[in-house]
C-alpha cells in the first residue's frame, strides 16, 4: 500500500462472529472456546505454517479492531476518490 502512496497497513484478518442479540452467555462461551483453541501449541502452529499471525483477541477488543478498520478503510476510499 505504501507503494501506491497509501501510508497505511493493510493485512487480512480472521475473526468469528455472531448474529446481534446473541445472549452474553453464548457469546461467553464462544470465545472462551475460540481463546483456548487458539491457545493451543498444535493450532497456534499450523496457522503459523499458514503465514497466520495468531493475535486472540476477546469480543470487546475485536469489536473494537473492527469498528477501527472499518474507520481507517472508509477513510482511504474517501480521500482516493474511490466510487461504488
Amino acid at each position: 500500500m505504501a507503494e501506491a502512496g497509501y501510508p497505511v497497513e493493510a493485512a487480512y484478518w480472521f475473526g468469528l462472529m455472531a448474529p446481534a442479540g446473541t445472549p452474553p452467555d453464548v457469546i461467553a462461551k464462544l470465545e472462551k472456546a475460540l481463546l483456548e483453541t487458539l491457545a493451543m501449541p498444535d493450532v497456534r502452529k499450523r496457522l503459523e505454517t499458514l503465514g497466520a499471525v495468531v493475535t486472540p483477541m476477546n469480543a470487546k477488543d475485536f469489536g473494537a479492531y473492527i469498528q477501527s478498520e472499518t474507520t481507517k478503510w472508509a477513510d482511504v476510499v474517501k480521500k482516493a476518490g474511490i466510487k461504488f
